[in-house]
C-alpha cells in the first residue's frame, strides 16, 4: 500500500470511528433521557395514587386539613401527627413497590406556589394536589428523590458499562490495526531494501567472475601465464565473496527462524580478538589504515560460542572499516569490570547521527545515504551482534558522533565472574 493510500485509509478509518463514537454517545444520552422520563412518569403515578387514597379516606383528610389549617407559609408536615405521617409514608412505599420503584425519598405537604420547581440541590420536585382538602388551603403533596441521578445510572449500569467497554475495545483495535499496518509497511520497505542490497552484493562478484573467465579464454599463449594467474586469483577471490554473501543470507534465514544455536565453551577473548584482527588485516592495509590495540583486561576467559563471538567481533570491525571514508583508524581496547570482560572498538569514520542510533541494531536497518550505494551490506550485521551477545548473557552499547566516529562496547560475563 502506497504512503498516500495508507494515510487516506487511516484518515477515513479514524473519521468512521469518531462517527461511531458520536452515535454511541448520542444513543447513551437518548437512553438516559428515556430512563429519566420513565422515572418521572413512575414518580407522578406514585404521587397520583397516594393522593387518591388519601382523598378516599375522608377522616384522614380532615385530620390533615386540621393540622395544616394554620400553617401559614410553614411546612405542614411539621404539624402532622405521627399517624398521619406514617399513613402517607406507607402509601408512598406501597405504590413505589407496585411500580417497581425502590429508591430513597422525602415528602412534604405545602401550600400551592410555596416552593420552586427545583429543590435547593437542583433535584426535581414532583407535586400532586390533594383535591379533597385543596379547596381549603391549596394543599400539595411534594415528593423528592435526592439520589435520582444515581438511581438512573444504576438502571443503565449494564448498558452503560458495556457501551463504554465496547468503545474502548474498538479504539484499542483501531490503534492496534494502525500500528500493525505501519509495522507491516516498515517490514515491506526493509524487505525491498534488503533485496536491492542483496542484488547489488551478488551482482559485483558475478560480473567480475564472468569478466575474468572471458579474459582467461583469450589467453592461450604460454607468455600470458602471469595474467592467467591474476584472473584465476580474481575468480577465486570473487567466488569467496559470493560464498560469503550466500552464507550471510543463510545465516539471515537461521536468524529469522531462531535456529542460531550456541555451543557454549570456555573462550580466551584475547585470542579471538587477535584472530579477528588478522582476518581484516588485508582490508585495513588495502585502505592504508591501521589498527591500534590495547588488550588490558586482567581476565579474558568467558563462557560462550567461539564461532559466534568471532563473527561478532569481525562484524563490528567490518563496520568500522566500511564506514571510514578515509584510511580507517581503529582502536581496540579490552578492560576488566567487576564480573565482566569489556571490549571497546572505536573508529574515526563518518559516525551515526542521534536520530539513527536507536535503530542501528534493528534487522535490515541501514543508515540512509540517499541514492548513493557506496557501503555494502544487508543491514543484518549489528542486529546479529546484539542478538548473539545478549544470547550469551552480555550487552552492547553504542557511542557515536556524526562526522567524528563511533565506538561499540561489548560486555561479556566472565566465566568465574
Amino acid at each position: 500500500m502506497k504512503k498516500n493510500k495508507r494515510i487516506v485509509f487511516i484518515g477515513f478509518s479514524a473519521l468512521a470511528l469518531l462517527a461511531l463514537l458520536a452515535i454511541q454517545v448520542s444513543w447513551l444520552f437518548n437512553t438516559a433521557q428515556v430512563k429519566e422520563d420513565l422515572f418521572a412518569e413512575k414518580a407522578n403515578m406514585v404521587l397520583s395514587k397516594t393522593a387518591q387514597e388519601l382523598c378516599a379516606n375522608q377522616a384522614m383528610c380532615k385530620r390533615i386539613g386540621d393540622c395544616c389549617a394554620d400553617m401559614g407559609e410553614g411546612h405542614c408536615e411539621l404539624k402532622l401527627g405521627k399517624a398521619e405521617k406514617q399513613t402517607i409514608d406507607s402509601l408512598l412505599q406501597y405504590f413505589m413497590k407496585v411500580y417497581q420503584f425502590q429508591i430513597p425519598y422525602t415528602f412534604a405537604l405545602h401550600q400551592e406556589g410555596m416552593m420552586h420547581h427545583l429543590a435547593a440541590n437542583n433535584t426535581p420536585v414532583f407535586k400532586q394536589r390533594i383535591e379533597e382538602i385543596a379547596h381549603l388551603n391549596g394543599l400539595e403533596l411534594h415528593l423528592e428523590f435526592p439520589s435520582r441521578e444515581k438511581f438512573i445510572l444504576q438502571e443503565m449500569g449494564l448498558l452503560f458499562g458495556s457501551s463504554v467497554a465496547l468503545i474502548f475495545i474498538v479504539f484499542a483495535l483501531f490503534i492496534y490495526t494502525v500500528r500493525a499496518l505501519l509495522k507491516e509497511q516498515k517490514v515491506a520497505e526493509q524487505t525491498i531494501a534488503f533485496i536491492n542490497n542483496m542484488t547489488h552484493e551478488f551482482k559485483t562478484p558475478l560480473t567480475n567472475i564472468a569478466l575474468a573467465n572471458k579474459m582467461m579464454g583469450k589467453l592461450v599463449q604460454p607468455e600470458n601465464e602471469e595474467k592467467w594467474k591474476k584472473y584465476s586469483a580474481m575468480i577465486v577471490q570473487e567466488n569467496e565473496k559470493l560464498q560469503n554473501q550466500v552464507e550471510q543470507v543463510l545465516r539471515l534465514v537461521a536468524f529469522e527462524q531462531g535456529d542460531l544455536k550456541l555451543q557454549m565453551q570456555e573462550i580466551n577473548m584475547h585470542a579471538i580478538i587477535e584472530k579477528a584482527i588478522e582476518s581484516v588485516q588485508v582490508q585495513i592495509e588495502d585502505r592504508g589504515g591501521v589498527i591500534y590495540k590495547e588488550l588490558k583486561a586482567n581476565s579474558d576467559v568467558i563462557l560462550g560460542d567461539a564461532t559466534h563471538v568471532f563473527n561478532v567481533v569481525c562484524n563490528v570491525l567490518d563496520n568500522a572499516i566500511k564506514y571510514s571514508k578515509e584510511a580507517p583508524i581503529i582502536t581496540i581496547l579490552s578492560f576488566s569490570e567487576p564480573g565482566k570482560f569489556s571490549l571497546s572498538i572505536k573508529d574515526t569514520g563518518c559516525g551515526i547521527s542521534a536520530e539513527h542510533q536507536a535503530h542501528v541494531f534493528d534487522k535490515y536497518y541501514r543508515v540512509p545515504t540517499g541514492n548513493v550505494h557506496d557501503t555494502k551490506g544487508f543491514g543484518l550485521g549489528l542486529a546479529y551482534v546484539k542478538n548473539r551477545v545478549e544470547a550469551m548473557g552480555g550487552t552492547v552499547s553504542l557511542s557515536s558522533e556524526y562526522g567524528v566516529g563511533t565506538c561499540f562496547t561489548l560486555y561479556f560475563p566472565l566465566k568465574n565472574g
